[in-house]
């Protein structure tokens, strides 16, 4: 898939730009290049990273956004970011310096094996993953809690 950049919206107050594909060592350079042409078209407002078609994103692409942000006078949002894509954001710090708002997946679960139910929520597998489903009045505190400790025992 080749890397695209575009105007997805601007109003003033926001300019949302639309980053699709990869950003790479090969690409990194111009794909911020391009960034920065958009900015300058729309300086004012808000900036948003509409990244719900990125797929991959390098070192090259991390230290571009940190040069982004850098540059920006307020903060920078990366909107609709796929799982994958944050879980980079997470495992270097970069969801303490940028908004990461992540992409829900949407699951079935109607044809996975049912291994447990609790007060907060069901439990099901298949020969893959584990998904636990919440009930609507389950607290998030207790959510939190329970996907930190799940991830200890994973490591």
């Amino acid at each position: 898939m080749k890397t695209s950049i575009q105007i997805k919206s601007y109003d003033g107050n926001e300019l949302i730009i639309q980053v699709a594909g990869k950003i790479n060592a090969q690409n990194s350079r111009d794909v911020f290049q391009e960034i920065y042409a958009l900015r300058d078209q729309c300086p004012d407002g808000q900036l948003i990273l509409d990244l719900n078609d990125l797929s991959y994103i390098s070192s090259s692409g991390l230290r571009g956004l940190i040069n982004l942000h850098n540059k920006e006078s307020g903060p920078v949002i990366l909107d609709s970011v796929q799982s994958d894509v944050a879980d980079i954001f997470r495992v270097t710090g970069l969801d303490r310096i940028f908004t990461v708002n992540t992409v829900m997946r949407e699951l079935s679960v109607d044809h996975l094996e049912l291994i447990g139910k609790g007060s907060n929520g069901t439990v099901y597998r298949d020969d893959e993953q584990v998904i636990k489903v919440y009930s609507e009045d389950a607290d998030l505190s207790v959510i939190k809690r329970e996907d930190e400790v799940s991830k200890m025992m994973l490591m």
